[in-house]
């Protein structure tokens, strides 16, 4: 997948690199109930029950108690050998990189990062700020760059983007989170060792630990690996390489990361109070990772791609999620570890055996049945809106593009066929469940559910919600209500920096 300023265009094609990952695991982890572990069954229904009060919208959840997995649950259609993307938790691999690098002496953390780029630095000389940047400052996410510089420019070279971006600060000095900063990382990897991020990583780290050999990472223009950001694992991939780190470089008894360096990685380098408000983002950053409450650390993607890793507890959660729609569905997913797990973690009392057997079969069926929640509502069209069925609606000028718009509701599903700005697309809909297909134009895997619900004034809204679950994250939410010969339709879309043409209100008539 090449990707332009850092999303995919509306004529992307879907990536060359299958979803999935062979179904044979390699140096799978030990496995033990959670009664042996000392969290209990209880604790992860009320792990599970937390989040789906609140309708996180999970894809999968693994928790490990001293190198061992204990729980494991995957919503469908997400699954243990399918690929998930890691968003920013990629930034630690090329941290761990940078650690081999520096152990094989190829550089020193106080080197400059311009003195191996001198090819990409602006003719008329480099800002004194970027040259006096380390690659200690950029690991520790202490650049000059207030922002990530390749969305600052139009142009493929994103390293050339680097050291051409006027830099706002003095290096060294304060928190700036920088993907910029990760991807260039990455370039130096691939600059310095002759090959790609994953190529480098394989064998030094990946074979010993069982990594999937499907795993990838979405390239730049220039083919470098998006180690910012774009980095493609199982989830049994990210949590074992989570459990290394959080075992300082250990795997099953085998010292494969450097033991000094993870240490360092892992350890607060810099204070980060201005990153936000949330309690789990303000407590330090280390080398490519977050420091978190409780003497905790951990790998953070956007959109819920967690691993929160507990060295003195032993305990290490890890899950994959899409919570873009969510403004607080990320801290939603620490609150309960903190809530549910972490208490029986720390907790040296025993698990009651008798209660245990009831939970642990409760547990068992709850995890057989997890699944993404379609849209809740009535699936039977209403008489209200039997005479739009099939039927096209012409559309007002709108920010969307959306020239015209047409439903078509069958017993158990339906299509919306709209033209825009690209042409004429059909996006099917399942009513009470989901319906898979392409996203239209961008040929992205996505599932799509539909149902009706009745407003305060007992009219029925028709409610749709579809997911991107491909290479990129993404979620569109709409809401369609006709009156008499109108319809009016608002998309809302939640996706980095893509979709535009979803987001929005539009209102069209029946031609006469």
């Amino acid at each position: 997948m090449l990707y332009y300023e850092g999303v995919p265009t509306s004529k992307t094609p879907a990536g060359k690199h299958t979803l999935f990952a062979s179904s044979i695991e390699k140096k799978p982890l030990p496995v033990i109930t959670p009664i042996e572990s000392g969290i209990g069954s209880e604790a992860i229904l009320n792990f599970l029950n937390y989040l789906e009060k609140r309708q996180i919208c999970l894809h999968s959840f693994q928790i490990i108690k001293n190198g061992a997995l204990v729980s494991e649950g995957y919503w469908k259609p997400f699954t243990s050998n399918r690929l998930h993307r890691l968003y920013s938790c990629s930034k630690s691999f090329v941290s761990v990189a940078i650690g081999f690098l520096e152990s094989e002496g190829k550089l020193k953390l106080t080197d400059h990062i311009i003195d191996y780029f001198p090819d990409k630095l602006p003719e008329n000389g480099v800002h004194p700020f970027i040259a006096q940047t380390t690659i200690e400052d950029m690991l520790r996410m202490a650049t000059p760059h207030a922002k990530t510089t390749y969305k600052q420019f139009k142009m493929e070279d994103w390293v050339k983007t680097f050291f051409l971006c006027e830099p706002s600060h003095l290096p060294g000095t304060v928190f700036s989170y920088d993907t910029s900063s990760s991807y260039t990382l990455s370039a130096l990897v691939q600059r310095i060792s002759g090959v790609t991020l994953m190529e480098y990583l394989r064998p030094r780290l990946f074979d010993k630990i069982g990594f999937s050999d499907e795993a990838y990472a979405l390239t730049c223009p220039m083919g470098i690996a998006h180690g910012g950001s774009g980095i493609m694992t199982t989830p049994r991939d990210f949590a074992k390489f989570a459990l290394t780190c959080m075992q300082e470089g250990m795997y099953q008894g085998e010292q494969v990361i450097p033991k000094n360096y993870i240490k360092k990685a892992v350890s607060k380098q810099i204070d980060n109070q201005t990153a936000g408000s949330r309690p789990d983002s303000i407590q330090g950053y280390g080398y490519q990772f977050w420091m978190l409450r409780n003497g905790a650390f951990g790998l953070l993607g956007m959109g819920g791609q967690l691993a929160i890793c507990l060295p003195h507890e032993g305990l290490l959660v890890v899950t994959t999620a899409d919570v873009q729609s969510q403004p607080d569905g990320e801290q939603a997913i620490f609150n309960a570890v903190w809530d549910t797990l972490y208490p029986r973690a720390a907790n040296s009392s025993p698990v009651n055996p008798e209660k245990e057997q009831e939970c642990y079969e409760i547990l068992q069926k709850r995890i057989a049945g997890l699944s993404i929640e379609p849209v809740q509502g009535s699936s039977k069209l209403p008489e209200s809106a039997a005479g739009i069925n099939g039927k096209t609606f012409i559309m007002e000028k709108n920010p969307m593009g959306l020239q015209s718009l047409r439903f078509d509701f069958s017993e158990n599903m339906g299509k919306m066929t709209y033209t825009n700005q690209e042409g004429g697309h059909i996006l099917s809909f399942g009513l009470g469940h989901w319906e898979s297909q392409q996203f239209p134009v961008y040929g992205y895997e996505c599932i799509t559910s539909g149902a009706w619900v009745s407003n305060r004034q007992g009219e029925e809204n028709f409610l749709m919600r579809c997911y991107i679950i491909d290479e990129f994250l993404a979620a569109v939410k709409m809401c369609v209500v006709f009156k008499e010969n109108t319809v009016t339709i608002v998309m809302h879309k939640f996706a980095e920096l893509f979709l535009q043409e979803y987001e929005g209100f539009a209102s069209g008539f029946l031609p006469k």
